[in-house]
C-alpha cells in the first residue's frame, strides 16, 4: 500500500521537541494514518500501533526530528515515516508529518 502523506499538528507541554515514541506523537501519527486511509478508501482498515520505534535522525540546528516505525493496522503492516517539528515552541506546537512507504 502506497498512501500519500498526511499532516497534523500537536500542542505538547514546554520543553524539548516531542520524541519518535512519546504517546502525543504516536496519537498523532495514528490520526495522520487513519485519514489517510480514509482518503485513498480504506475506511475498513485502522491504524493499531506503532512498533520498532527508531529515530532517524535530529537536526538541532532546525530542531527537526525525523523518525521511522513499522506500522501496525487492522489489514497488516508497513513502513511509516514521520517527522516533527516546532511550529510555536513558546506555544508548545508542533507539526507531524508522516507517509506510509
Amino acid at each position: 500500500m502506497l498512501v500519500p502523506l498526511g499532516l497534523l499538528s500537536g500542542c505538547g507541554a514546554m520543553g524539548g521537541l516531542p520524541t519518535c515514541g512519546g504517546s502525543d506523537t504516536k496519537d498523532l501519527v495514528g490520526e495522520i494514518v487513519n485519514d489517510m486511509l480514509d482518503e485513498a478508501g480504506f475506511e475498513d482498515e485502522r491504524f493499531v500501533r506503532l512498533r520498532d520505534i527508531e529515530e532517524l535522525g535530529y537536526n538541532p540546528k532546525d530542531e527537526l526530528r525525523s523518525c521511522y516505525a513499522v506500522l501496525v493496522t487492522t489489514d497488516g503492516e508497513a513502513e511509516v515515516q514521520y517527522s516533527i517539528r516546532w511550529t510555536d515552541k513558546a506555544k508548545g506546537e508542533y507539526w507531524v508529518e508522516a507517509s506510509i512507504l
